[in-house]
């Protein structure tokens, strides 16, 4: 047994929808990654929220740590973190699919590369700050919403990457790479979603707003044609009945055989990242 908390967005929460018939089909609470945790008889503390970001997780688990004096750090074993869209840490707006919502869509100060680069250094900065006030945590991170994008190296031995992406390596879903895919209209052409794109990262090239505009779409299009079709019964969050294999590989950690074969994840297919030119 182990003393576990569950960060992360909706894919890490027990409560994922109020809609009464996802809940039953796809996303029964009993079958959560905290859930399935508690079942396996390890004590567990649910820190997820649906819709957070991860610099808003980050500050929750600080928040919880240091609220309660120097203890909590020497009880947790693992904090399992899953991960969303760094675009959730800038002033981004969800789209809607309507043209005046494209004309008015949420304006950022920088292109989506300078805007990747600078939420991914305040995170790592985040992490290492976290890790070095509570340096007896470890983490195991799982790529969820969107894939883990940092360099692991960077952060030490106290992270350890589970899954790049769970629903590629598990599942072959196509990876939201560009971590846009829950905030970009889904239900406008691919040249529209382009626009979108360079509207709200001003000086974005448009033919890197075109390579991600086609990559959401083909998301969207491997999303909802997945076989057989409870992987995602909302076109956006893959089932908790799916959760087996990830569950199995935090067990094998917690156990100390995560390197066993039987508990090595498929090979997660490294994508080029983006260049602007």
């Amino acid at each position: 047994m182990a003393n576990l908390i569950v960060a992360g967005d909706s894919w890490s929460t027990s409560q994922l929808t109020t809609d009464a018939t996802h809940w039953q089909i796809g996303y029964p609470a009993q079958l959560s990654i905290a859930n399935r945790l508690r079942s396996c008889g390890h004590f567990v503390y649910e820190t997820a929220v649906g819709g957070d970001s991860m610099l808003r997780q980050l500050d929750i688990l600080d928040q919880l740590f240091g609220s309660n004096g120097d203890n909590i750090h020497t009880t947790v074993d693992y904090v399992v973190f899953g991960w969303t869209e760094w675009t959730r840490d800038t002033g981004l707006k969800v789209a809607t699919f309507s043209e005046r919502a494209l004309i008015n869509a949420t304006v950022l100060s920088s292109n989506f590369l300078q805007e990747r680069q600078q939420v991914l250094e305040q995170l790592q900065a985040k992490f290492l700050e976290f890790s070095s006030r509570w340096p007896s945590v470890k983490f195991l991170h799982w790529g969820g919403q969107a894939p883990v994008c940092i360099d692991m190296n960077k952060l030490g031995a106290q992270h350890h990457v589970l899954y790049k992406d769970f629903a590629w390596e598990e599942f072959e879903a196509m990876p939201n790479n560009s971590h846009l895919y829950g905030a970009a209209p889904s239900t406008v052409s691919i040249r529209d979603i382009g626009k979108w794109i360079r509207r709200v990262f001003p000086g974005t090239s448009k033919e890197l707003a075109n390579t991600i505009a086609v990559e959401i779409n083909t998301r969207l299009r491997s999303l909802l044609s997945r076989e057989p079709s409870q992987y995602f019964p909302d076109g956006g969050h893959i089932s908790f009945h799916c959760y087996a294999p990830l569950i199995g590989l935090i067990n094998a950690h917690i156990q100390g055989i995560a390197n066993a074969p039987d508990f090595t994840p498929k090979t997660y297919t490294e994508f080029l990242p983006y260049s602007d030119k």
